[in-house]
């Protein structure tokens, strides 16, 4: 069976922005991708990005 994780999202300030970034790399050394995602204090999507960082491995894409 699979595990279930359950993430909650804290809201920024009034009057402000949050951006929330990740990143992944699929091995050692593999193709590695990061990005993010803007929302206002009511949690709506104003922009994000995606970006392909070069094939490094995953310990090099958490620095």
């Amino acid at each position: 069976m699979g595990k279930h994780v359950v993430f909650c999202w804290d809201k920024p300030l009034p009057n402000s922005v949050k951006l929330n970034i990740d990143d992944a790399a699929l091995g050692i050394p593999k193709p590695a991708v990061a990005g993010g995602i803007f929302r206002d204090p009511n949690g709506n999507w104003i922009m994000g990005y995606a970006r392909h960082i070069g094939i490094i491995n995953s310990l090099s894409v958490e620095h």
